[in-house]
């Protein structure tokens, strides 16, 4: 595939990527399904930020931003999963699984 052809497969690359993401955000009654939906949703965006990255390349790294953003938020869900699923958290604790 020639270069000339790769930025045409970019913009319906990322409007069916955010048309999926936004439908599994939308449809989706469990919060981890919704976050992958978001997360699908946010990388139809990055892709889309690709086109633009010689024009603008402030969006390409607010599109960076954005991905801290939601890593953020995924390690904040796992780590309230684990919290409601153990008693603590502590490491130290661990150490009473030694033998």
């Amino acid at each position: 595939m020639t270069k000339a052809h790769l930025g045409l497969l970019l913009v319906p690359a990322s409007l069916s990527t955010v048309l999926v993401g936004f439908i599994m955000l939308t449809t989706r009654h469990k919060a981890i399904s919704q976050v992958v939906g978001y997360l699908i949703l946010e990388n139809g965006i990055f892709i889309f930020g690709m086109l633009l990255v010689e024009a603008m390349p402030l969006m390409v790294e607010l599109g960076v931003l954005l991905d801290l953003f939601v890593g953020i938020f995924v390690i904040t869900i796992i780590v309230n999963h684990i919290n409601e699923a153990f008693s603590s958290l502590d490491t130290r604790k661990l150490s009473a699984l030694k033998e």
